[in-house]
């Protein structure tokens, strides 16, 4: 689809010329409501897309067809997933899998068990993802109709699972067939976003910032919303040190999509206080932190919480709240206790904070969870070894460690762990009594704080330091 905002300009006529007995009707709602969801807003007469599937539904029910209705069914409860993140619940989806299933198998079943399968990815639950993205899969043969996203979500979990050629190899597939299928430009964007991340994981965020960017430039010109790929920009370009090109895009979502219900809202006002707690505005990251965190929580995508957490409690720590800040680093640890990935993503700044606060044994509980087998996640767990070294009094162990986290860090791309590993180089050594090396080292981590505009109190996590400045 070259031009959504025509299309749907095109069926708005037809639907002007097709009353609610005529049949054809469920079909052009659902259409409808499919371009309005790649344009990402409402219609000019403010019907959403959920309005407008939730007519088709009705109707198809009414007639007697329950394949139409099955199929609206599914596009509701992505369409409350978009607005309400999970906790909107699975009934929507239960129900279409109930309707779809009791008739003969089609490519709106299998599309049923992909969303399905998302919603486990989702919740970080990565055997059930598989599994379902595997019965989506095996039906789509079984119909000779490759679905695409089946292959994403599968390759996703392959990944997490340590198939990483396999998975990536099932995430490439994914956009082939989406390209020679002619599916909608949302598709297309979300083949990209899967397999971006991926490669954010495994070579860095540089190579996973080219191919968001590939899927932008693919259907941004047919006038389609890319604001999740957007969003998913700001963590590749944070660990970039590209921290004004977050705070810009940042605002830009709000702006775009502040009067209405949705993630990118609560999404991008957190990467807004990541970037300002790191700096040492604690004032406009506390004032954000009202807005988000509770929003994420009600949301519940892990992949949104988990980060929202950590970052609310480093500006409880930082702002000397550090009871408090405890209380999150623990909800953040019962919040992934099912998801590998995502209590990983946020390792090394817990255990940095847990170490600051002097709280071993739930430091130790954070270092002694399993990493995923990625690049990111290997280096993360590198990192935690390091501090974790330190923390037990075994310096002379934990320099090299440190010196490997910091060349690690600078090969994979992400600048604030790269200053912070050689900080602790630095410190290690001036314990050591090697003050050559320390100043050399401390010397090359303050170029990269200085370039990032992070205060030393900051880096030290607060330490000694008159907070009220920040505050």
């Amino acid at each position: 689809m070259l031009d959504p905002a025509r299309a749907y300009t095109y069926y708005g006529r037809a639907l002007e010329m097709l009353d609610e007995t005529d049949l054809r009707r469920p079909d052009v709602l659902m259409k409808a409501g499919g371009v309005l969801t790649d344009l990402g807003h409402a219609a000019s007469d403010a019907r959403t897309a959920s309005d407008l599937f939730s007519e088709a539904v009705t109707l198809a029910k009414r007639d007697g067809d329950n394949l139409t209705a099955g199929r609206g069914l599914r596009l509701i409860y992505l369409a409350n997933w978009f607005e309400s993140g999970i906790v909107a619940g699975t009934d929507v989806l239960d129900e279409a899998l109930e309707l779809l299933e009791a008739l003969p198998p089609s490519v709106e079943l299998a599309a049923a068990y992909v969303s399905r399968a998302s919603f486990y990815m989702l919740k970080g639950e990565v055997s059930a993802h598989l599994e379902w993205a595997e019965k989506a899969l095996a039906l789509g043969e079984k119909l000779g109709s490759p679905e695409p996203r089946g292959f994403s979500i599968r390759g996703s979990a392959r990944v997490v699972k340590g198939d990483v050629a396999g998975g990536i190899e099932d995430l490439e597939k994914s956009i082939r067939i989406a390209r020679e299928t002619n599916q909608s430009s949302r598709i297309l964007m979300t083949m990209h976003v899967n397999l971006g991340g991926v490669v954010w994981m495994t070579r860095g965020p540089a190579a996973g910032r080219d191919v968001y960017q590939q899927g932008i430039d693919l259907v941004v010109d047919r006038g389609s919303d890319v604001s999740w790929a957007r969003s998913e920009l700001m963590w590749m370009n944070f660990d970039l040190g590209n921290w004004d090109l977050v705070l810009g895009e940042a605002e830009a979502l709000i702006d775009q999509w502040g009067d209405r219900q949705s993630q990118y809202v609560p999404w991008a006002q957190s990467m807004m206080a990541r970037v300002h707690s790191r700096r040492g505005d604690l004032t406009s990251a506390a004032e954000l932190q009202v807005e988000f965190l509770d929003e994420l929580r009600r949301i519940r995508d892990l992949q949104l919480l988990a980060p929202g957490l950590a970052i609310a409690a480093l500006i409880e720590f930082l702002a000397g709240n550090t009871s408090e800040a405890i209380r999150l680093v623990d909800e953040v640890y019962r919040e992934t206790e099912s998801s590998t990935g995502f209590r990983a993503a946020v390792s090394s700044e817990m255990v940095r904070l847990l170490i600051a606060a002097d709280e071993m044994e739930r430091a130790e509980n954070w270092a002694s969870s399993p990493f995923i087998p990625v690049l990111r996640s290997e280096i993360l767990a590198l990192t935690v070894n390091a501090m974790m070294t330190e923390a037990r009094g075994n310096l002379t162990e934990a320099l090299p460690l440190y010196q490997e986290a910091a060349s690690s860090w600078e090969d994979y791309g992400f600048l604030l762990e790269q200053a912070l590993a050689l900080h602790a180089a630095g410190r290690i050594s001036s314990d050591l009594r090697d003050d050559s090396n320390a100043q050399a080292v401390n010397d090359r981590a303050r170029r990269i704080f200085d370039r990032l505009g992070v205060p030393p109190w900051v880096v030290d996590l607060g330490g000694g330091a008159d907070r009220s400045a920040a505050l």
